[in-house]
Formats: structure tokens, sequence, C-alpha cells
């Protein structure tokens, strides 16, 4: 016990001395920071260099969307004053850029570029530095001088670039900082042309007579790349005019940008070199700036009435196809002049395509830029879809001449109206210039039902969103901003041939087109194009196209805000519409209602509202509360077409609607203008399905359409049952339009994907094999090129399903028709029909020396449509070892653009053979593919979600079992797969829990061979490992969650449904072969 004390002042002493040692550690290493933040930022004027990390990182959104970075920010835990370019990634609100004089040089066999800017700048606060955004660039210089209150040069304590938040900085040594007035902020810089899609960048093409390889620099600045080019304020809330000087070389080449030419000097700044100057520009924000030196060619421009020429330019050897976008485009222009009430402002409007373009389409102002599919049109080669798209496409971007270029919204978050608006405006202007086609009965499967799929998760989000970081801002474009690309919404089912092979099936299409589609249109420019079409209807097409003429006009060369919208929109609609109310309750919170129709006595209906989702039972335990919308009620009656209107508002529990006892029927939300879903009571949906077997026209087109889509929406979510909606798809054997029968195709996809795996499957094939079995007699392999569009469409569509589904006759015909093109490729087969024979040819027939011959087709065409067919029918193959060779042979720039890259990986992981090792490159290449493409990616952040949707339902059938056969497989492992563990199967009950965390550990790293016969979710462990291991996901961060959401309620679907649409299916496919 006398030994204690000792004890306790011997350890005193070591924990005094331990203290001592570590505060001197503190002391040396506080010492080091010091010195080493001195060598990283001296003082000087001048000097660039990167200045340290910043202490704090901002991630509040709500922060990020100030409007101003204050010129002095203090930090939150003390009176620590940090630098203001750390305070936020938005630039500052009190420095304003009125001009720019920009000169850009890109040196094409080089790969590089210099520049020099100058800026006018009104400083509207004191402020101790200029910040620009500025991103790849290497700023060789940087002046300031005070243009007002005597002028003069403004030392610069040093200049350097703030990378976490893309900026160059501009510090003033003056203590007293940079007083408000107009300073010219000037930088000399150097950029890489290479290596990249976006911002300023070389694109290259081969001449097809003489195979020289030919050079251009063009650009693509939305939303966050024209700091990529030159140093500016890159944010749609700054507008300028520029004066733009381009350098070229003299020999075959020209300058393009958003104005005209005004002059050229000769040899300058060198000998074979021009440099054009262009027009000083009206004020415009940087994202739509362009610069294009080329050697591109057009044909003789049309002339607008109001008085400017209309030009549309390509590679010299396709301008022939730039007929149909010059004739469409100038027709569309005088559509928008009239519709707008606003002359187009611009002395000239060209359209180009770009054989290297990330984008669909980009609508820099007077300067118009294309994907080569998208503008480009033979009718020798291009399908009745292809022109469709072209038509469309165009049409939304020249939209945008008004709407998101004169006027300008203020901030990303208001990017569904700029986008929306200019979605549903390019179906008026096709409708306008091709009122045979019906496009706007198309809008409803093009944008209104895929969006409705995708809203009606849990991971959805209102289409209102703040959003700062470039990331944010990439993100809002997308899964689901411009059906302008091709590339797969894919299934990757499979379809049992007439030799027995299976085949994968056709992926999910855009409705009006031939090939699979990954849309590039954004979720919520779908859902902002569907709720502007309803604002519309419910305003009146008159009133609404007074006020949104009068808010153009009130806007133009400024900025607005979605407010600004509705207050010109009130002005002009019914005084009793609070429109702002309204669309609030449609923007500003996820998803949309299901109306539920319940009959009462007398022939009333009572309506109520309910938040629709996919899968109700997600919430769980979850209480949701205020998800209630005030919903324009429409409906016609047997007896009458006329459309009768009325309101379900947000504060009303219901709304009681009186129709005639002596109606044999009822259907509300007409032609489906209203977003949200009708579910009706047994009898009223018994009336609508009777209505449609006895006489398919006493519903019109839209509703027809409506009817099917919503009865399997409805039943996939468990709110109705599944009898019901199948039931509905009998009268298809007398339907003869396109649109309900894309609608039907769709949906049956939707259970092909679920069902493939099954014994219900084959049932499903037989049941639309007959279905479709009658249509296929109507129609014809050899569609009347002179015949209607919808005609056309109608046929493939047919087409498409009977071989799909396995009618014999298609699959023989398709494999005759392929195997007579590959043994003579100069006979193509018809361009309505290629993208069916190459996909369902190669994987009847193809083989290695079959898939080369295509290879080699694909190596010598010249046309980009076309070459897109062909990639999707080399995906076709199934063989597994040409499949990794093709993804091998993508790789390689000079094979597959690098724009084209993620197309061939969704073309072959829509085939059931190729989804897995589409699968398995992306987790063992996943560096390889951010480090090309990087997490800013937007088609990168979609590429997982698609794919793995693709799989993630394969697995699903009997979760229960492959569970059970994951646990039977490694109960049978040798011990030492479990290290420190009891191998599973001798461990006793109560032990089983920590049984299976190491099971899951330990199987999920097992070889798919150790899971024969199963489709485990082994599959789903690997998303969710995957997804741990690369969290960062950048502008896929949404996809990701949606695609998890997806599995999860595919898992259930199945539960819940197989086993009433097996015993349907049975019934009603007895006697049938």
């Amino acid at each position: 016990m006398r030994d204690a004390p000792k004890r306790r002042d011997a350890l005193f002493y070591t924990l005094v001395g331990t203290c001592c040692l570590l505060a001197v550690l503190c002391v040396c290493l506080i010492a080091s920071l010091v010195l080493l933040r001195r060598h990283l930022t001296p003082g000087g004027g001048g000097d660039h260099e990167r200045p340290p990390p910043p202490l704090d990182r901002l991630t509040n959104l709500g922060d990020l969307m100030l409007g101003d970075a204050m010129a002095t920010t203090t930090e939150r835990g003390g009176g620590a004053v940090r630098p203001e370019w750390e305070a936020d990634y938005r630039l500052p609100a009190t420095t304003l850029p009125l001009h720019y004089d920009l000169l850009l040089h890109p040196d094409l066999e080089g790969g590089t570029f210099t520049g020099e800017v100058t800026i006018k700048v009104n400083v509207t606060q004191a402020r101790r530095s200029l910040v620009v955004n500025c991103k790849l660039l290497e700023v060789l210089s940087t002046r300031l001088w005070r243009l007002d209150a005597g002028g003069g040069e403004v030392a610069l304590k040093r200049a350097f670039e703030y990378p976490a938040n893309e900026f160059w900085v501009a510090e003033v040594g003056d203590s007293a900082g940079l007083a408000p007035g107009t300073y010219s902020l000037k930088m000399e810089f150097s950029g890489k042309l290479t290596d990249k899609i976006v911002g300023f960048y070389r694109s290259v093409y081969v001449d097809p007579s003489s195979q020289e390889r030919r050079l251009i620099a063009t650009s693509k600045f939305q939303p966050t790349y024209a700091r990529q080019a030159y140093p500016c304020f890159d944010e749609p809330g700054f507008k300028s005019q520029f004066r733009v000087r381009l350098v070229r070389p003299n020999q075959g080449y020209s300058a393009l940008s958003n104005m005209d030419q005004v002059g050229e000097v000769s040899d300058s700044p060198a000998p074979g070199l021009t440099t054009a100057e262009f027009r000083t520009s009206v004020p415009m924000v940087t994202y739509l700036t362009c610069f294009i030196v080329s050697d591109f060619q057009r044909l003789p421009p049309v002339n607008i009435s109001q008085g400017f020429p209309f030009s549309v330019y390509s590679t010299p050897a396709q301008v022939n196809k730039t007929a149909y976008a010059l004739e469409l485009g100038s027709k569309v222009t005088e559509y928008y002049i009239n519709y707008f009430n606003i002359p187009y402002p611009l002395p000239k409007l060209d359209m180009i395509a770009i054989p290297d373009f990330v984008s669909g389409a980009m609508e820099h102002w007077g300067l118009v830029t294309f994907r080569e599919t998208l503008m480009l049109y033979d009718p020798n080669i291009s399908s009745t879809a292809n022109q469709q798209r072209v038509a469309l496409v165009v049409a939304h971007e020249l939209a945008h001449m008004w709407f998101g270029n004169l006027m300008t919204l203020k901030w990303w978050n208001d990017l569904w109206l700029n986008e929306g608006f200019a979605t549903y405006m390019e179906y008026k202007g096709v409708d306008n210039a091709h009122p045979d086609w019906h496009v706007m009965d198309s809008f409803l499967v093009d944008e209104l039902h895929p969006v409705m799929v995708l809203d009606a998760v849990l991971s959805s989000h209102p289409i209102v969103q703040s959003v700062g970081h470039p990331d944010e801002i990439t993100e809002l474009f997308d899964t689901i901003s411009y059906n302008k690309e091709v590339n797969p919404h894919l299934r990757g089912t499979k379809v049992e041939n007439h030799l027995g092979k299976t085949t994968p099936s056709s992926p999910d299409r855009d409705s009006n087109l031939d090939l699979p589609v990954f849309s590039s249109r954004a979720q919520h420019d779908k859902r902002a194009a569907s709720i502007i079409r309803m604002l519309e209807d419910f305003m009146g097409a008159d009133k609404f196209r007074e006020g949104v003429s009068r808010f153009l006009n009130k806007f133009k060369f400024s900025n607005a805000l979605t407010q600004d919208l509705y207050d010109e929109l009130e002005s002009s609609g019914p005084e009793a519409l609070d429109i702002t109310r309204v669309m609030d309750t449609w923007t500003r919170q996820m998803g949309f209602p299901v109306v539920t129709v319940t009959p009462q006595r007398g022939g009333v209906r009572e309506l109520r509202q309910s938040r629709f989702l996919a899968d109700p039972a997600a919430l769980g335990d979850q209480q949701e509360g205020g998800y209630l919308w005030d919903i324009p009620v429409t409906y016609t009656t047997a007896s009458s077409d006329k459309v009768h209107r009325s309101w379900l508002k947000s504060d009303m529990d219901s709304l009681k609607v009186e129709v005639s006892e002596s109606e044999s029927w009822v259907k509300f939300n007409h032609h489906q203008i209203g977003y949200y879903r009708v579910n009706y009571g047994s009898e009223d949906w018994r009336s609508l399905t009777g209505a449609l077997l006895n006489n398919t026209l006493s519903l019109e087109t839209p509703d027809r359409a409506h009817l099917l889509d919503d009865a399997f929406k409805l039943a996939d979510s468990g709110l109705l049952d599944y009898k019901i909606a199948l039931n509905l798809t009998g009268y298809l054997g007398n339907e003869t339009e396109y649109i309900p029968w894309s609608v039907a195709a769709t949906n049956f996809g939707f259970l092909q994907k679920m069902l493939s795996g099954t014994l219900t499957y084959p049932k499903l094939r037989k049941y639309v094999r007959n279905l479709v079995e009658k249509a296929y007699q109507q129609v014809s392999w050899d569609i009347d090129p002179k015949g209607s569009n919808a005609n056309k469409l109608l046929g493939v569509k047919i087409l498409s399903l009977a071989c799909e589904y396995g009618l014999p006759e298609c699959l023989q015909e398709v494999s005759r028709r392929f195997s007579s093109w590959v043994s003579n490729p100069d006979r193509k087969p018809p361009p309505d029909l290629r993208t069916i024979i190459y996909h369902y040819g190669m994987f009847s027939t193809g083989g290695e020396d079959i898939w080369d011959k295509m290879w080699q087709m694909y190596m010598n065409e010249t046309d980009a449509q076309e070459r897109t067919k062909l990639l999707y029918g080399l995906a076709s193959v199934p063989e597994p070892w040409l499949l990794h060779r093709y993804i091998e042979y993508a790789k390689d720039e000079s094979n597959v653009r690098s724009q084209d890259f993620f197309t061939v990986l969704h073309f072959i992981a829509s085939n059931p053979v190729g989804n897995p090792i589409v699968w398995d490159f992306i987790r063992s290449e996943w560096e390889y593919l951010t480090g090309r493409f990087t997490l800013n990616n937007r088609y990168l952040g979609r590429t997982i979600p698609h794919v793995c949707s693709s799989f993630a339902n394969k697995f699903k059938l009997q979760e229960t079992q492959a569970a059970q056969n994951m646990t039977e497989v490694c109960a049978a492992l040798p011990r030492h797969y479990f290290p420190g563990s009891k191998s599973p199967r001798m461990l006793s009950q109560r032990d089983q829990t920590q049984a299976a965390q190491n099971m899951t550990e330990v199987c999920i790293a097992l070889p798919r061979h150790y899971f024969p016969g199963s489709k485990s979710p082994r599959m789903l462990l690997q998303m969710e490992t995957f997804f741990s291991l690369y969290p960062e996901a950048g502008a896929g961060t949404t996809a990701r969650k949606q695609a998890l959401e997806k599995v999860a309620n595919n898992i259930k679907w199945l539960e819940q449904h197989r086993t009433t649409i097996d015993t349907w299916l049975t019934d009603a496919t007895q006697g049938l072969v």
C-alpha cells in the first residue's frame, strides 16, 4: 500500500511529460504550416499562383443560392475573415460585366488555342478583388485598369486560380480595395482543344472523297463550360455585349460566331492566317456564345420575311442533306416570329451539324449547333422517325431564340421553365409545319408518359430545385434535357425466335423512333412541358399566347424569374385564376396526383385526390403530408364530345360532378392534358372497356392511349386489379392508330421485362403474338415511302412487335432480308426497316464472319444516322466474346466517337448476353471512365442506372429462392472461405444473425459460377457495394437513387402481380397456338 503514492507520482509526471512533448510537436507543426503558407502565397504584384486550400467548404444549398458574395465573409465560429473568393460557388452580384472584347486563336494541328479577353466591369460595392470563372486554362497575364475617376492601372497584389470554385482571382494590392466604379480586366490565356467535347474543342472528320483527315474548332458551353474557353462571368444572370475575333487558316476555312462577320485582316496574326471580326452582339449570356472555325459549306440561304438570312452548314460532302433542316427551320422561324409577336433580334440565323457533339443540339444564339444525326436528313437513308426527330429538335432549338436567349432566366433553378417551354413549343412549331403528322398526339408517348413513370417514385424531385455547384447544375440536365441522342432506354429481355434461339427483345423506344433512345431530355423538361401544356389548356390558347408575348417583350435582352412569367399570364388570363397558386402546387413539390372517381347516386361522380406512387407501400410507416394539387378537371361523356371543366383544388376534400344517368360512360382528363392519372370504380372501367370493344372510335385517339396507360400504371401500383388493365387490351385487335399501339407496346414491354424467366412469360408472348397478328396482316414489309407518317410509324411498330413476340412469319422474313443484305450490301433495306432487320437478323444468323462484315460496313459508312443503326445491329450478336471485343473497339476514338461511346454501351446492355458484360466493364473500368469523361459528364452518370435497371429485375424471380440458393452454396464452402469464424453451416440458431452478415461479406465476392442457374440478390449487393466503393456520383447522384428504388419496386411488383397475371393469361390463351 505504501507504494501506491509513488506509483501515482510516477503516473502524474509521465502524463505531464507526455503533454509537454505533444505541445512541442503542435508548435512545430503550426510553424511548419506557417512557413509552407508563406512559401505558397508570397506577396507581390502580378504573381500567378494557387492559394492554399480553403479552411472550410460551403455546402449549404441555401447559402449557395445567395445572389451576392459579400466583400468580406466571417467564419461562423469566430471573427476570422474569410477571403471573398472562398465564400460561395456563385460570383458576386456586386461585379457586373458590361462588355467583352474576345480574341481566340485555335491551332488545329497542334490541338491548342490562345486568346485574350478584355472585360468591362461595373463594380457596385467596394471589394478586395475581381473574381471570374476559369477552368482548364493557363492564364498568362492579368491586368486591371480603372476606366472612370481619372483612370489608370490598378496594382495587383496577386492573381491566381481558386479551383475549388472554378475561379480566377485578381486581388488588388491597395488596402482600400476596389472602389465602386467601372474597370477593365484584361487577361491572356491558353488552353487545349483536345481530349474533350465541351468548352472550346477540336472535332475531326474524314473527307469521303480524298480520305483526308479534316480538323475544325467548335464549342459547347451550356451549362458551365464557357469558363473552359475564356475567363468570364459564366452564370446566366450576367448579360453582356461581345465583340469577337477568331483566327482561322486562310486556305478553305471560314469562321462563324453568333453575329455576322463585318471584317477580316489577312495574314494576321501571321502569314497563312486570317483574323475575322464579328459585329458586336446584343446583350447575351456566356453559355450562348459560340465560335467555329471550319471548312463547312451551305446551300443558298433562305431569306426570312423579316429580312435576315437563314443558313444551314455541314461538312462539304453532306451539304445536300441540309435541305430539309433549311426548309423546316425557316418555316418554324416564321411561325415563332408570328406566335411571339416579336421580331428575331439578330442579323442572321445559322444552324450547323458538328461531327463530334456531346449534346443533341445547343441553342447558341444565331449559330445553333447539332449532332449530325439530329439535323441532317436524306430520304434515301433516313427513316420516318429520323425525319420527325430532326424536325422536333430543330424546332426546339429555334424556340430558344426567344425563350432562353432573348429572355434568359436568372439562375439554373429556373431551367425547367426555359427547357420545358422550348420542349412544348417544338410540338407547336412542327405541328404548324406538318399538320398531317399529328405530333400533338405524339406528345403523350414522347414526353408525358415517360416522365410520369420517373415522377412516381420517392427519389423524384420538384422541378424547381436549388443548385450551386457545377455538378448539381449539370445534373439538372438529367435522366430522362431533349430527345436528342440515340441512346437506349433499355429492357434487355429475351424473345425465343423461330429457330429456337433466345433473342434480345427490342429495347424500350422513344415512341416515334426506330432506335432505342436514351433520352437526354431532362426529367424536369418533360415534366415542365407537360405542365405548360396543361397551363395553356386551362388558360385558353389565346390568353396563354398573349401572356407569353407580354412576358418576352417586357424582359427582352434581360433576365427574369418564373414569377415574372406568372405575373404576365395572370394579367392576360381570367381574373379569378390565381396562376401562381396553381403552378406552385405543380412545380414546388415532387410527384403528381391520382384522381379517384367514385360513383354516387343519380349519376354523380365524387372526385378525390392523393399522391400517385409506383409503390404506395414504399412509404412504410412514414406519414406523407402536404401532397395536394390544384387540379384542372375535364371530362367528356358518351353522348357529347363537349369538354366539361371544373377544379379540384388543394383545399377541397372532394369535387362532385353531375353526370346524367343515361350516359353509358364518362371519361375524365380529356386527351390526358392534365398531369395526373384517373382511377375509376369497376363499373366505370367496365363501361369504358365495353365502349372500346363495341366501337373503337367512340373515344378519340389520345383518350384511348390515355386509358391504356393509366390502367397499366394503376395496376402496377396495386391501385387497380391487373385483370381490368389486361381486359382493356382486348380491343387492340381493332386498333388502327399508332399512338395507342405505342402505349400498348411500352406496357407489354414492361410485363415482358418483369416476367422474363418465369413460366408466365411464354403465356404473355402467346397472348401478345395473337393480339398483334391481325394488325400484322394489315401492314406491309414494303412500306410506301409516299404514305403518311402515321401509317409508316404504325407499320414499323407492328412489325417490331410481331418479331419481338416471336410471330414466325415475321422472324422468317427478317432472317431472309438480313441474309440478302449481307450478301449484297449495296442493296440496303428500306430506311424504315433497317433497325428491325439489323437487330433481329444479327441475333438470328450472326456470327464472327457476319459481325466482321457489319463492322466493316460501319467503318466505311459516312452517314451518321446509318452508322448509329449499324452500331445497334452489332450489339445484337449473341456471342459474348464478340461483345467484349466490341467494347474494346469502341474505346478507340478512331472507331467510335466519344459522343457515341455510351450509346454503344447501352446498345450492348440491351442484349441479355451483353448486359452482364457491360456491368462488369463499368465496375472494372470505372477509373478509366471517370478519367476519360469525368464525373461531371451526365451521360456517364446515367449509364449505371440504365444498365442496372436492365439487369436488376432479372434476379427478382423468386427472391426468397435465390437467397436460399446463396445460403446453400455458401454453407457448402470450405471453412477457409470464412476466415476467423466458423462456417455458417456449423453455427447454432442463435448465431444466425452474425452468420448472415459474415455470409454476405464473403459471398458478394464470389464468382458468378458459384450460383449456377440463379440470378441471385448477389447482383443487388454488387450494385450497393459498387456505389459504396465509388460514392462520388457527380452528375449521376439522383440517377443512382432512382436505380436502387426501381430494383426494389421491381422485386415487389413480381411478388404482388405475377399470380394474377398468370391466371388471366392462362384463361386468355386457351386454344391459342
